[in-house]
């Protein structure tokens, strides 16, 4: 399979040393054959979906990487146990959280994985790191681009730059 580079990763972390959580687990994916090429800025941001916790550091990768969709997720799934995350509250604290975002231009729904990841539209902490790196690449079930999600995001919730 070729190398892609339309791979996108949502990476979070609100427990412990947060810096060092993202570092550690970027090391991880490229010890994995994930390689990055392109790291969003980090951002503070407030948790998502109802849980009292701590504030999440979040960004966007881009990555390459010759591994199929499941195959990256089950990659990303050990790299989270690895570091130590253990599942508890549905959208709690975690030390770290990987998300695949996208794979390319597929579309999957199966019970392990869905692609695009069901929420990453409806999600500032994903939508502004995201549009920092790949601001033309193109939503393969909304059909726009990431530049035009996030302005729509921004105008229903009343968000300025």
């Amino acid at each position: 399979m070729a190398f892609s580079k339309e791979i996108f990763i949502g990476v979070g972390t609100n427990i412990g040393n947060l810096s060092f959580n993202v570092e550690t687990a970027i090391r991880l994916l490229e010890k994995n054959s994930i390689i990055p090429l392109n790291i969003s800025n980090h951002y503070l941001t407030k948790p998502w979906g109802g849980v009292e916790q701590p504030d999440f550091l979040n960004l966007v990768l881009q990555v390459n990487t010759n591994y199929s969709a499941i195959s990256t997720m089950e990659t990303l799934l050990a790299i989270e146990q690895e570091m130590g995350r253990i599942r508890t509250d549905k959208w709690g604290p975690r030390i770290i959280d990987l998300d695949l975002l996208v794979f390319k231009n597929q579309i999957i729904d199966s019970d392990f994985l869905k692609i695009p990841h069901p929420f990453c539209h409806q999600r500032e902490f994903v939508l502004r790191p995201w549009v920092e790196i790949a601001p033309l690449f193109i939503h393969p079930i909304l059909k726009t681009t990431i530049l035009n999600i996030w302005n729509q995001y921004k105008s229903i919730h009343e968000i300025s730059d």
